[in-house]
């Protein structure tokens, strides 16, 4: 018996699927990061600005991660670094905050701590590490929630291996053999309800639409061996849900 499967994803088409590759080189233009530590201080550090093709972000100098706008604070902000410069309108596009000051933009003194409501600000480096702590707690407020696609504004996940879609998908006879025999399904679709976690791995799989028990078991397995480029939410990995059909035909 040989099991031939069409996988699809959703409402994915052909061409998402070749989609583009987040590591791709980004456009980036220079900006200050200014982060009020503690509603006290506001710490200013240099970064670029990172416009990719599907998300933006804000790489800080000397600091490793990506920094999206929903890490940030109501108060924080990007400053183009010449005065009456300005930054690509993916920025606002992302939820950055941009304001353009008249001054501090070529300043030498940075990164640096300003005091704002108190003249007791921590060194560079304590702020520094104060900051990256309050945008971890924000980034895991926002990870915690498992998002859906149409509803939650989320990008769509990017498969990253996995079978084309629309192609035939052959699998070994001998293993594909179910215990007892044929499954009195030979022919149709299974309909899957599949987390996606931030990471791009597959953390749960659901059957919505059962074929047969034996078929439903191999749906899962495919599926879990997948692996995507995250959803995204205003250049945020994020968990995502979404529905995933893999239709059989047996012979």
């Amino acid at each position: 018996m040989k099991i031939y499967g069409v996988f699809a994803l959703g409402c994915l088409s052909a061409l998402a699927f070749a989609g583009t590759n987040d590591r791709e080189k980004p456009r980036a233009t220079p900006v200050l990061l200014h982060q009020k530590i503690d509603g006290e201080c506001e710490l200013i550090q240099r970064g670029q600005f990172l416009q990719y093709r599907n998300y933006s972000a804000v790489a800080i100098e000397g600091f490793p991660s990506e920094v999206y706008s929903l890490e940030l604070g109501q108060s924080d902000f990007l400053q183009p670094t010449n005065a009456g410069g300005k930054l690509p309108k993916s920025a606002s596009r992302a939820g950055f905050v941009v304001k353009a000051l008249n001054s501090g933009g070529n300043s030498p003194d940075l990164p640096r701590v300003v005091p704002v409501a108190t003249n007791e600000c921590p060194p560079v480096q304590e702020a520094a590490t104060l900051a990256a702590k309050q945008r971890d707690s924000r980034r895991e407020i926002v990870q915690a929630k498992l998002y859906r696609q149409g509803v939650d504004d989320v990008t769509w996940p990017i498969p990253e291996s996995s079978p084309q879609p629309n192609s035939d998908a052959q699998t070994d006879t001998t293993s594909a053999a179910p215990p007892a025999g044929k499954p009195k399904v030979m022919h149709g679709t299974v309909v899957l309800s599949v987390a996606i976690g931030p990471d791009g791995e597959v953390k749960d799989a659901k059957v919505s639409h059962s074929l047969d028990p034996w078929l439903d078991k191999k749906a899962i397995e495919a599926v879990r061996s997948w692996r995507f480029q995250p959803a995204r939410k205003q250049g945020l990995p994020v968990a995502v849900l979404m529905t995933v059909e893999v239709s059989f035909n047996l012979h």
